[in-house]
């Protein structure tokens, strides 16, 4: 038992003397949540199609889903 105790504390200052390592347990993961957070939090962007000659019911549908419709020349 006291050699179990004796490697556990070796390891346990070793964890604490590496830089790298504290780095990795503390400050990636701040780094990681941070970038989520950003990622996630962006407004989204609706998307814009133009149609010619759309049809009545498929305009309906697109209509009751709060899209806006714009019409627009074929040319």
């Amino acid at each position: 038992m006291p050699s179990t105790l004796a490697i556990v504390r070796r390891i346990l200052t070793q964890f604490a003397l590496d830089k790298r390592t504290l780095a990795l347990l503390f400050v990636a993961p701040l780094v990681v949540l941070w970038l989520l957070s950003v990622i996630l939090g962006a407004d989204t962007v609706g998307p814009k199609i133009a149609t010619v000659n759309l049809p009545t019911e498929f305009q309906t549908q697109l209509e009751q889903i709060d899209a806006r419709i714009t019409e627009a020349d074929a040319r």
